[in-house]
């Protein structure tokens, strides 16, 4: 699924289980993922892939990944609680990657790992910076 295909009424899932509405067409002209206590992101800082990243000492780090696109049953959902999951719409396939491990620029180690892992493993040597 890419960005464009979302739709007003759509529940996005993150990849740490928080769900949000998604709101396209605003008045002011943007499209959000609103959470119904009122916080907010916007979906125009998405890339087409439906994944948020930030630039942490020059890499590319992912902050919010959309796993799942739910769609309400009925407009009732929508109206009684956004968040409300529907049908699953379409869902994230875990992405293998390849990691290498160079110690003095000599290959060490070379292996595939989920996406997942590896951004677990980025996280841990940024934070030792």
């Amino acid at each position: 699924m890419k960005k464009k295909d979302l739709k007003t009424g759509h529940v996005v899932e993150y990849k740490n289980g928080e769900r949000r509405f998604v709101l396209k067409d605003s008045l002011d002209g943007l499209d959000y993922l609103v959470h119904p206590e009122g916080s907010y992101a916007c979906l125009n800082a998405f890339s087409e892939d439906l994944i948020y990243t930030n630039k942490t000492n020059g890499v590319e780090v992912p902050m919010l990944v959309i796993m799942k696109v739910y769609e309400p049953l009925t407009i009732t959902d929508i109206l009684k609680n956004p968040i409300r999951c529907g049908k699953l719409i379409w869902e994230r396939k875990p992405e293998e990657v390849e990691m290498q491990i160079k110690i003095n620029g000599k290959l060490e180690y070379s292996t595939s790992v989920s996406e997942e892992a590896l951004l677990k493993i980025r996280g841990i040597l940024l934070s030792q910076d």
